[in-house]
């Protein structure tokens, strides 16, 4: 993150904040005293049965199979964009539970955009026919367990990791699939009091 605060030599004068690098979009806060650079983003979504076995699509133009996965658009949560991937990808009628976020990264998806994260999300299969829609479209389906995932067997385009990842996929699968009413997202029509609002106000 390129955005620096620097503080005043005497007290009581708070910070002033620098301007931020020329090099990308970036947007600040409302009271004006930071900005933030902004970055793409995409979700990855790893949908579990009740075998713990892994939906996989075959995008008839690639030669490889991934989990389900798509950039995260504007306006919409990390949750909120998982879903929606999920309907469009997997089926309008596939019933998907999430149960948490598994990993985050940043990838270089090409020389343009070279610090793209990338938010791992599992989830649940509770039913509904998967039929592949959006850009996966005519895609093949299979589900595949972890053994055969591991064997090398499959290949696989998204995710890139490897192996690894799907061990840790399950691994909170395991841990978590009983957990339903824990709150994965905060409402964000609401302003919820932070450190920086409660400071703000105190001061």
């Amino acid at each position: 993150m390129r955005e620096r605060t620097a503080r005043q030599g005497a007290a009581g004068q708070g910070r002033r904040p620098l301007a931020a690098a020329p090099d990308g979009p970036s947007v600040t806060t409302a009271d004006g005293r930071r900005r933030f650079p902004c970055f793409p983003a995409a979700v990855v979504v790893f949908l579990v049965n009740e075998r713990e076995e892994f939906l996989l699509l075959a995008h008839p133009a690639r030669h490889g199979w991934e989990v389900i996965n798509g950039g995260l658009d504007a306006g919409l949560t990390i949750l909120d964009g998982a879903l929606k991937e999920t309907r469009e990808e997997a089926g309008p009628q596939v019933k998907a539970r999430p149960i948490g976020v598994v990993h985050a990264s940043s990838f270089h998806y090409d020389e343009n955009v070279r610090f793209m994260i990338s938010v791992s999300y599992v989830m649940a299969y509770e039913g509904g026919p998967i039929e592949p829609g959006d850009d996966m479209a005519g895609s093949r389906f299979r589900w595949a367990g972890l053994a055969e995932l591991e064997s090398g067997a499959i290949p696989l385009l998204v995710p890139t990791t490897g192996p690894w990842l799907f061990r840790r996929a399950l691994e909170v699968f395991r841990l978590w699939q009983d957990r339903r009413d824990d709150p994965l997202q905060r409402d964000l029509t609401t302003l919820v009091p932070n450190k920086y609002t409660i400071r703000k106000d105190r001061a």
